[in-house]
Formats: structure tokens, sequence, C-alpha cells
């Protein structure tokens, strides 16, 4: 079963204003009032409280938020090029984006690790 909303309670902003307080008090209340606040729902409602109030997923440290580049550079470590070979490119190409490429220590730490000697084969 669903809840059907307008638009405005629908929208992300006021399901989350307030930490979502003034969503789950007028659909609390609502039920209430018509006399079907359930067990369940008034766990569906604790539930939205609280994926709120949890700390938020923190971003992904380092190599782990530049998967696609890591295998490029694996690729090429895998055809004898060096770390110090393609930091300069990789620094000087993504010198413009609000994410940090992986620092020359982490390229180094990636080629040393020689992953793609044990990885198996992407598929094509």
């Amino acid at each position: 079963m669903g809840v059907w909303l307008c638009p405005g309670h629908a929208s992300r902003d006021f399901q989350t204003r307030r930490s979502g307080r003034d969503f789950v008090r007028t659909l609390s209340g609502i039920w209430q009032a018509n006399g079907c606040l359930t067990a369940a729902r008034s766990r569906a409602l604790h539930a939205h409280l609280a994926s709120l109030t949890a700390s938020p997923k923190r971003a992904r440290p380092g190599s782990y938020a530049w998967p696609e580049l890591r295998q490029q550079v694996e690729a090429a470590y895998a055809q004898g090029h060096r770390p110090h070979d393609l930091a300069d490119s990789i620094h000087t190409t993504y010198a413009a984006c609000p994410a940090h490429p992986p620092s020359r220590r982490t390229l180094e730490r990636w080629a040393a690790q020689r992953r793609w000697l044990t990885a198996p084969p992407l598929p094509p």
C-alpha cells in the first residue's frame, strides 16, 4: 500500500524539513485522526526519522572514489608505465575537477599493489 501526497507534501524538501519532523507529524496526525495509525505505520514513520538523523554516508576515500581512473592507470602500469610518467598528466587533466584526483602517493601504491597481475580479466 502506498501513500498519495500532493506535490508540496511529496517533495523531498518537505519530507526532510526539520529533520523529517513536519512530515512525520502530518502523516501521523492524519492517520491517528482517521483511526488507522497502525503499529507498522508508526514504525515506518520512526524509520523515516531515523534515516534522516543517522550519520550521512561519508565520501569514498581516495582511490575508491576513482574506480574507472584506477582501472585505466593499472592498464597503463601493465603496459610498463610508471607512476611518475602518469602523475603529471592525471593532475593536469583533473585540475579543474571539484574532486581532488588521487595523490602521487596513491598512484605509487596502486603500482606497488600490482592488482592487474592477479585480477580476473574485465568483461568485454
